[in-house]
């Protein structure tokens, strides 16, 4: 076996053996809201600020239906800081 891959191996097993579990954990579920006020559809990818709480935006749902722009903090804490869209009677 050649010294390179030995030094490969050794790289290979080392990095599997120190390697943390991977978990998920769900901060917040989108149209939880009465009439997804909330936002539907997380869109853009989400972050995160200077501050540590994560921005986004949805591509639907909001208070006129045409998506959200959000902040979220690290706990799941999620205000909307804008709803998107126009209002019915300007898109006749």
């Amino acid at each position: 076996m050649c010294r390179a891959t030995l030094v490969f191996l050794v790289f290979v097993v080392a990095s599997w053996i120190t390697s943390p579990a991977q978990t998920f954990t769900t901060l917040y579920s989108f149209c939880s809201q009465d009439r997804c006020n909330d936002g539907l559809n997380p869109y853009s990818p989400v972050v995160r600020g200077s501050d540590g709480h994560f921005y986004g935006t949805t591509l639907l749902g909001g208070t006129i239906g045409d998506g959200t722009v959000f902040e979220m903090t690290p706990e799941g804490v999620l205000t909307t800081l804008y709803s998107q869209g126009l209002s019915r009677r300007h898109r006749d």
